[in-house]
Parts: C-alpha cells; structure tokens; sequence
C-alpha cells in the first residue's frame, strides 16, 4: 500500500510538473558548489538556482532553505499555505479544502503554518470528531505555543468552541471532546479560566449553551486531562 501511494506521487510528478536541468550549477565556483551541496543537497540546491530563472520562485516550507535562497540567489520563495491561500483566493479550492489543508500541515509538522479558528474546527473534521486521532493533538497544542500572541490564541480557541456549538448535528458528546482538546491544547489553568470569561459575551443571548460551555470547563478545571501549567 505504501508503495503504490510513492507511485502515486511519483506519477502526479511526471503528470503535472515540467522537469528541467540545471546547467546554472556548473557555473558555480566549483568549492561554493561543493559546500551548497554538502549543506543542502543537490536537488534543492538545483531548486534555488532555477527559481532565480525569470518568472520563476522557490516553493519551500523550509524557512532556512528560503533564507540561503534570498542571501545567495536573489531567489523569492513562497510555502504551501500561501500558495493554498492564493488557490482559495482565485476560487481554486474552497475554503473548506484551505482549511482542512492547513490543518494536515500542522499535523505534518509544517512550521509557520498559521492557524485560527478554522483551522482547528478543520482538524477534527478531518479526524472524524475522533480528538485523540491525528491532527487534532497537533493542531491543538499550538494554543500553547508561548511564542505566538496569548489573545490571538484564546480568542480562535473561544471562537472555535461557539462555532462547534453551532453546527447541527453534532453530538454532545463531540462537542464535549472538541472543547476538553481545546482545553488541553491551552494547557493554562490561568488561560482556561480567563477563556472561560471569555464565553458568555462570545455567546450573546444563546445562555443555554454559554451556560454548558461555562460548565463543562469548570469541570475541566477540576478534572483536567493532559499536562497543565498554573
């Protein structure tokens, strides 16, 4: 099964994209292109130097990949949410595809991956409401990451719950675990608390669900899952 997905990608590779040499690499000074290549690789050192071709841009998620190819090459670079966001922009792709993408970039590890509310809605469509299935622990624990905004991060995580709580059939029960992996994603019983203040005018006049929100995180609170900080 394995196999035939890399043939999968090996035939979208030959289907959809023009495969070209690199005779800009031989006119580098032959010790600079022995050390690129040493650090880099070949094949991306070959990318640097075609996307420098008129027209061209380096397409890379690795940041100092694209950092070398702006000092180096002069080469501009795009990453794949941007060129997804582009896609979604020119109706391409639709919102919902922007979303679960970014999502599954996430749970691949894709640094710098910008995520909001929908995104994190997102991953647990793609995992089927299933929290403890990939990419939602993923996704979830950037509402941790101390070196992203804390309002920013409270308030997709806030806004992510009303929209959960809004969408039709869904169970209680996976909106329970929606919310208790949003919770554990914050990882603050300082930020859940201040979250928690956060619901009721988020929430407008739908009490009821302001109210069970309210309560299942004070529940949260006393029972927390995961590891939490003060």
């Amino acid at each position: 099964r394995y196999a035939n997905f890399l043939g999968s990608v090996r035939d979208a590779v030959n289907a959809h994209c023009q495969i070209l040499p690199c005779p800009q690499a031989a006119e580098l000074e032959p010790s600079r292109r022995e050390r690129l290549t040493e650090i880099l690789g070949r094949p991306t050192l070959d990318s640097m130097l075609l996307a420098g071709s008129p027209g061209a841009t380096l397409w890379t998620d690795d940041l100092v990949v694209g950092l070398i190819a702006r000092a180096d090459f002069k080469v501009t670079r795009v990453w794949t949410q941007a060129v997804l966001f582009d896609l979604r922009e020119r109706r391409v792709i639709t919102a919902v595809q922007f979303n679960r993408a970014a999502a599954q970039l996430v749970g691949w590890h894709y640094l710098g991956t910008q995520c909001d509310a929908d995104t994190l809605v997102a991953a647990a469509e793609v995992a089927e409401w299933e929290t403890a299935r990939w990419p939602v622990p993923q996704v979830m624990r950037t509402l941790g990451d101390e070196a992203a905004n804390a309002v920013r991060r409270l308030a997709a995580a806030a806004t992510a719950i009303r929209a959960v709580w809004r969408q039709h059939g869904l169970s209680d029960f996976a909106r329970q675990r929606f919310l208790f992996a949003v919770l554990c994603g914050v990882g603050s019983v300082r930020r859940v608390r201040y979250l928690a203040r956060l619901i009721p005018d988020l929430f407008h006049l739908d009490v009821l669900a302001a109210d069970d929100v309210v309560g299942l995180i004070g529940y949260w609170l006393q029972h927390p899952t995961g590891l939490v900080r003060p």
